[in-house]
């Protein structure tokens, strides 16, 4: 098998086709690969016709024997493996990659693309659930035995198996393994088999495959479109399903004939870091008794002055709750770049957004909250807080912060 081209940039970043980068037709392959499943929104744009731009999407995209790997850019001095683990630490945070114990967010990365490590997480844990035992159900079977078993069929007994007396035409439950869930878990497995070059991990998912032998083969295609009941019996799975959802939907590859046609899994990096505060928060404030929900709310902003039909719905990414007491937090992945001015580099449109939400939840608090990087100093912070005019005691305060996404800044 020939050996894939691999490069990696980072968001907003440009992949050029002159020396060491892409032809003209991997290029292609690529932009057409590039689209998220979510959104249907292009992750590399042509910004020449010998240059690829990234925008805001994270994640890998490989087509045509080739592999570009997009990475999130905080620090000026970013390097990849600093990038790629703490990209892959949120999205473990926040639930988005499964997590087994303390094992996957130990492993060596240095070494691994975004490729290898999601899908060495989900084999893992997979692997964990098989072992464990996957959940069995009753499902209907038809068959023609020689001794009867379950309800005898006498109209297929009469029409098919006319010339074969010697055989009972019967129709029974067997509990079997061979479930939607686990269909799409091993589907899921087989994608990734052809996705990734490294031995070890193709190890992985066939021994993954192997413990659900008894489970049909299907098409990404086909495996995508099943919905499988989700229950006490198999609702710890529930993660590891979603999961498997997102590999299949990033397959564009017929596993069965083991052609490589393209793969992509891209992630939003406004939408994770949303998720990932709203995680931290939780783990930090609901000890200390605050509800916390995130893209809750949603109250209408205005309402007409003759029928009182309300319009504007207002969405804000995180709202806490204790008591008498409302804060609403909105991130915004984007570097705050020192030194400030009086506006510490926030847009005023976001201010405006603020003052909207403190007035319509009455909240005592609102906060813009930004990714934390080295130039703002060794830890997250406050970096600035205004009182809300027309300024009343105990009102509402505006604050500028900061949430680190390094792994030396976590909390759990």
């Amino acid at each position: 098998m020939p050996e894939v081209r691999r490069w990696t940039i980072f968001e907003h970043g440009a992949l050029r086709l002159q020396g060491d980068g892409p032809s003209v037709e991997q290029a292609d392959a690529l932009f057409d690969a590039a689209v998220t499943a979510k959104s249907h929104l292009r992750a590399l744009h042509w910004k020449t016709r010998l240059e690829l731009m990234a925008d805001r999407h994270v994640g890998i995209v490989t087509a045509s024997g080739c592999q570009v790997e997009i990475l999130p850019k905080l620090e000026r001095d970013s390097t990849s493996i600093s990038e790629r683990t703490s990209l892959v630490r949120m999205l473990q945070h926040c639930g988005d990659i499964p997590f087994v114990g303390g094992e996957a967010a130990s492993a060596n990365w240095d070494d691994s693309d975004l490729l290898e490590i999601f899908a060495r997480c989900y084999l893992q844990a997979l692997l964990v659930e098989a072992r464990r035992g996957l959940p069995r159900a009753y499902i209907r079977e038809e068959d023609d035995l020689r001794a009867l078993r379950g309800r005898w069929d006498p109209i297929r007994q009469y029409t098919v198996l006319a010339a074969r007396p010697n055989r009972l035409a019967c129709a029974f439950d067997e509990f079997s393994l061979d479930t939607p869930l686990n269909r799409m878990l091993k589907a899921a497995a087989r994608v990734v088999r052809f996705a990734v070059t490294r031995p070890a991990v193709q190890a992985l998912a066939l021994e993954a495959e192997g413990l659900l032998e008894e489970v049909t083969d299907l098409p990404p295609s086909h495996a995508v479109t099943l919905a499988p009941l989700i229950d006490r019996t198999n609702h710890r799975l529930l993660d590891l399903l979603n999961w498997a959802k997102l590999l299949l939907q990033g397959s564009r590859q017929d596993t069965r004939g083991g052609t490589r046609q393209g793969f992509r899994i891209l992630f939003d990096m406004a939408e994770v870091f949303e998720r990932y505060a709203a995680a931290e928060l939780r783990s930090i404030y609901q000890p200390q008794g605050w509800s916390v929900t995130a893209q809750g709310g949603r109250l209408k902003l205005v309402s007409e002055c003759d029928t009182g039909v309300q319009a504007f719905e207002t969405l804000p990414d995180v709202i806490l709750r204790r008591g008498p007491e409302t804060w609403i937090i909105d991130t915004k992945w984007k570097r705050l770049e020192p030194p400030f001015d009086a506006k510490h580099g926030v847009a005023q449109s976001d201010l405006y957004q603020m003052a909207a939400y403190a007035r319509r939840y009455n909240a005592q608090k609102v906060t813009l909250l930004y990714p934390h990087w080295s130039a703002l100093g060794p830890e997250p912070l406050v970096l600035k807080s205004w009182n809300l005019l027309p300024f009343e005691p105990d009102k509402t305060i505006v604050e500028i912060a900061t949430l680190g996404v390094s792994p030396a800044h976590y909390s759990s």
